[in-house]
C-alpha cells in the first residue's frame, strides 16, 4: 500500500469524447503522479492501474467529478493510495463531526 500526498491538481473538462473529465495530480515535487479520468455512464469503467514509474490512472464515472473536485478543494491532506490493483484518493483520519475550522 503508498500513498504520495497530493499539493496540486489541473481539472479539464471535455466535450464529445467518452471521458468527459480529467484531473491531473500533482506531488509537492511538482511530479505528476497520477490522473482521474471521468467517463460516461454508458461505456464500462476500466480497471485501474499503476505502471512501472509508479505513476496511477484511476476512473470514475462522470457523475463523481464535482465530488472528486470537492474533495480535493476541500480537505487537507489529500492522497493518492495505491493498494496493489486498486487506488483511490483519501483523505487522512478525521474526528466524527469536526466539521469546518474557523478561518
Amino acid at each position: 500500500m503508498a500513498f504520495i500526498e497530493i499539493k496540486k491538481y489541473v481539472l479539464a473538462q471535455y466535450s464529445g469524447a467518452s471521458a468527459t473529465g480529467l484531473i491531473y495530480l500533482y506531488d509537492g515535487q511538482n511530479k505528476h503522479i497520477g490522473n482521474a479520468y471521468f467517463i460516461r455512464e454508458e461505456n464500462s469503467l476500466p480497471m485501474p492501474k499503476q505502471d512501472a514509474s509508479g505513476f496511477v490512472a484511476l476512473y470514475f464515472y462522470d457523475n463523481a467529478f464535482a465530488f472528486v473536485v470537492d474533495l480535493l478543494r476541500n480537505e487537507k491532506p489529500c492522497y493518492l493510495a495505491w493498494y496493489g490493483s486498486s487506488g483511490a484518493i483519501v483523505t487522512s483520519a478525521e474526528a466524527v463531526g469536526e466539521g469546518d475550522l474557523p478561518a
